[in-house]
């Protein structure tokens, strides 16, 4: 798959990458608060 596709679905589906963005910022908070 052709990275400018992949960046035009990106942009096309600017919902889903909002929840993949909450996503990865819960798991990093999570897994950051796992290493302390």
């Amino acid at each position: 798959m052709p990275i400018g596709s992949v960046i035009f679905e990106v942009i096309k589906n600017k919902k889903a990458l909002g929840y993949l963005e909450l996503f990865l910022k819960l798991y990093f908070e999570n897994y950051a608060s796992s290493i302390v």
